[in-house]
């Protein structure tokens, strides 16, 4: 077996860790670890999900033992081998974690914190606490921006999808913009402003031409073992680079990173919830979003934990690397868009781009059609 069919084969035993947070009847459902909704006795269930994650473990085990024989090259081998530690070490964290996420669904649990959350953060994200610390706090903000309709969005929809039928879009209630599985989901209202617009065109479609471009690339779907910081990096970077061309968007502010800066203060929780609102309302978040960020914030870990899960300090940080990797050879942009990789494959790896989407030509079409909204 080659490294694409030894890749074909992990993708089967992959493991998400990333979850969204559903809220039903005050509960936080981790839905990596439990589904919508959940109503089951959560001790009795994690006999059930931990055999599970055995069976994954014991699949990619034996993976790992085959690829022993292959004849792969020392690149090749090296990223095999990288991906299958990345899986395993995903099994080791969620099992670690399984009783912090079984308490915020039936709290009577006991639940202590196991394991070093930097030394996680430090090998799926390649970030720690100091991180943090690296951007000055946001105090308070005000913007004005004119408001576009519901109708005026759906014609920029069907514009979209004339350049790229590939392309869908969903409206519901939605908490957030987000791109799952080739679709935009977008919460419906009655107005969206223009930065709304500009992230659903330039920072979601990242999202979807990057896994689109994947499997017109690889073949077949693989998400890289970290490929989120480049995902979130490039999404960033185009969102800014053709938002700017439209409105004054200025710069990246990363209002994550003074989030975390709260949370890390000796204060109590409604002062932190607070306190997140008056950063986040320059999101144009309301106190109930807020409130659903500060949940984000305490993934896997207890609420009195001042031991985070860092995943969303990546927009920082590597934002700053894309556009560092850009500046150093402009080719390496369409390499990014190319499959859902991170920065070894790209230097350390030929990666194809010659199946690529012309997703620039696109972006470029959507500034001169929302340019005409004004």
């Amino acid at each position: 077996m080659n490294l694409q069919e030894l890749l074909e084969k992990l993708s089967q035993n992959q493991i998400a860790i990333n979850w969204r947070i559903e809220e039903n009847d005050w509960e936080l459902i981790n839905t990596t670890i439990f589904w919508n909704k959940f109503r089951w006795d959560v001790m009795s269930y994690k006999l059930e999900y931990f055999q599970k994650l055995r069976k994954k473990e014991r699949n990619i085990l034996k993976l790992q033992k085959q690829t022993y024989w292959e004849k792969l090259s020392e690149k090749d081998s090296a990223i095999i081998h990288s991906e299958i530690n990345s899986v395993l070490l995903k099994i080791q964290f969620l099992r670690e974690r399984f009783d912090i996420e079984a308490k915020k669904v039936e709290p009577d649990i006991y639940a202590s914190e196991r394991g070093n959350m930097d030394y996680y953060n430090l090998a799926f994200f390649w970030v720690t606490k100091k991180d943090i610390w690296k951007n000055n706090p946001i105090t308070s903000c005000q913007y004005y921006e004119e408001k576009y309709s519901y109708s005026t969005l759906l014609d920029l929809i069907l514009y979209a999808q004339s350049i790229c039928p590939e392309l869908k879009f969903e409206f519901g209630k939605f908490p957030n913009l987000i791109h799952r599985w080739g679709t935009i989901l977008i919460p419906k209202k009655r107005f969206y402003t223009i930065r709304t617009i500009i992230t659903i065109f330039f920072h979601e479609t990242t999202h979807f031409f990057r896994s689109f471009n994947g499997e017109k690339n690889l073949w077949f779907k693989y998400w890289f073992s970290n490929y989120y910081q480049l995902e979130e990096g490039i999404a960033i970077y185009n969102e800014y680079l053709y938002g700017n061309k439209i409105t004054n968007i200025w710069k990246f502010i990363p209002y994550y990173n003074a989030c975390f800066e709260i949370l890390l203060k000796d204060v109590t929780e409604d002062e932190k919830i607070n306190s997140i609102f008056q950063i986040l309302q320059c999101k144009w978040f309301n106190l109930e979003q807020s409130k659903k960020y500060y949940n984000r914030f305490h993934r896997y870990c207890s609420f009195w934990s001042s031991d985070f899960y860092l995943k969303d300090l990546v927009y920082n940080k590597w934002y700053k690397n894309v556009i560092n990797l850009i500046h150093k050879n402009s080719e390496n942009y369409n390499l990014i868009m190319a499959w859902d990789i991170w920065i070894k494959e790209i230097e350390q790896w030929l990666i194809s781009s010659d199946n690529n989407y012309n997703s620039t030509l696109f972006f470029k079409k959507m500034v001169l059609k929302i340019k005409t909204l004004s």
